[in-house]
């Protein structure tokens, strides 16, 4: 929104004449299209991580679960409604598949930490299902409970 901004007013400032003003805005748009540049490459270099390096994964995989498990308990904890047969189920499954995730990250991390690298990787691949799952069903449970 910035980059946009800031060439708009360069545009604006070179169809007026201010051809020095219109270079610095320009000059200030390079810069900010750099910083990007900087912010995009970051992030890639975490997606690589995440992907590549298990122990990296593994706690990235714990991180997003406990960031879970807060948006849920907060929700849970703020609901005032009528509690219904299915939202009764869906909690019950979410607590399933957070005690599956966080056990499979466990394994993950036992097996990681005697070098047994590829066999962790597959509990990993199962902590993040389980982990998706929970989320899927959590946007289940938010619909039944109308927020939206």
């Amino acid at each position: 929104k910035e980059v946009n901004q800031t060439l708009s007013n360069a545009t604006e400032l070179l169809k007026s004449g201010y051809i020095a003003l219109a270079e610095h805005e320009i000059h200030r748009a390079k810069k900010l299209i750099s910083e990007l540049g900087k912010v995009i490459f970051d992030i890639e270099s975490l997606i690589h991580e995440v992907k590549t390096n298990p122990k990296f994964r593994l706690n990235y995989l714990r991180n997003r679960l406990e960031s879970l498990k807060q948006e849920f308990w907060n929700l849970i904890m703020n609901y005032t409604g009528k509690v219904t047969k299915r939202m009764e189920q869906l909690i019950s499954e979410i607590q399933d598949r957070f005690e599956l995730a966080e056990t499979a990250l466990n394994n993950a991390e036992a097996l990681l930490n005697m070098g047994f690298v590829e066999d962790a990787k597959q509990y990993l691949d199962d902590a993040e299902n389980f982990i998706n799952e929970a989320e899927l069903k959590l946007q289940e449970l938010k619909a039944e409970m109308g927020y939206t």
